[in-house]
């Protein structure tokens, strides 16, 4: 081999080097803890770093957790009668979590203008302070599925997801599309909310980040599709002035419009833009309420 070919061989060699020791030095000074990902915070896609160099900055990058709020994810604007704490949920620097100040409600937790036999208990539910715990009287409960204490945390779920539709209403659209269902195959979760819905996906979007991993049992479409007349069949018929949270009421004769409530005689609707919070009688047309739960 000539000396000539030797020298440049040594040469490309050292450009290499230098070349690898200067892509690879920003990499591994990123950090991704401001990074949010929805739907799914186990793995951090960075399309804009060369994926020559994915397995090496994945594996040697600081790593990415989103800690776990035992409570309820929501803009820290709406009253939480256990002090808010930071650090816990994904999103704005505006969710906090609103913590359970104990494990668990032994019934269900609701709005304190609606009755209750039991005599309510005050610091055991996440959210404003109004929500308090309705004991349940030994098994019978309240509303539609006897008051449990899982009961009480499906109910605080439903209530968190649908106080997210409401606080994300300046980002969300109204469309009887395909797009509707975006919220679950997209698997959005709150304290975000579908960015495209109507009244009846989003009602089940609100069932399916508590519910879904099991049978669709509010429109029996495997999570996949509904409407109102898939889920106005289903249920038991409930009194609409004591709709507890997460029951749902029917509008339209025939039925052609569904809200959720959220307690206290309030219901979270999106039948137009913008998503509102209402009376549960806001419609002259109010057809029936049913429970689920």
């Amino acid at each position: 081999m000539s000396l000539k070919l030797i020298f440049v061989l040594v040469f490309a060699i050292g450009a290499y080097a230098d070349l690898e020791s200067g892509l690879f030095e920003f990499p591994f000074r990123f950090h991704a803890k401001n990074i949010s990902v929805e739907g799914d915070d186990s793995l951090i896609q960075i399309d804009t770093i060369l994926n020559l160099f994915e397995d090496k900055l994945f594996t040697e990058a600081p790593g990415f957790e989103v800690q776990s709020c035992n409570g309820a994810c929501q803009n820290s604007a709406i009253k939480c009668s256990a002090g808010y704490k930071s650090g816990l949920c994904p999103g704005p620097a505006n969710i906090k979590c609103c913590p359970m100040s104990t494990p668990s409600c032994s019934g269900s937790c609701q709005d304190t203008s609606l009755s209750c036999g039991t005599g309510y208990q005050s610091g055991k539910c996440p959210g404003p302070s109004s929500v308090k715990c309705c004991p349940s009287s030994g098994g019978g409960g309240g509303g539609g599925g006897g008051g449990s204490g899982s009961t009480s945390t499906q109910r605080q779920g439903l209530y968190t997801a649908a106080m997210a539709l409401y606080n994300n209403r300046a980002n969300e659209h109204y469309t009887q599309g395909t797009q509707r269902w975006s919220g679950i195959t997209g698997r959005v979760r709150p304290p975000s909310a579908p960015t495209y819905s109507d009244c009846s996906a989003a009602v089940t979007w609100c069932y399916w980040t508590v519910f879904g991993n099991g049978p669709d049992f509010i429109n029996g479409q495997n999570w996949a599709a509904g409407y109102t007349g898939t889920m106005s069949g289903r249920g038991q018929s409930v009194g609409c002035s004591s709709m507890q949270t997460g029951d749902l009421a029917f509008y339209g004769n025939p039925i052609s419009h569904v809200a959720i409530s959220i307690g206290g005689g309030k219901v979270v609707s999106h039948g137009s833009d913008p998503v509102g919070l209402y009376p549960y009688n806001y419609r002259s047309d109010l057809n029936k309420c049913r429970t689920y739960l």
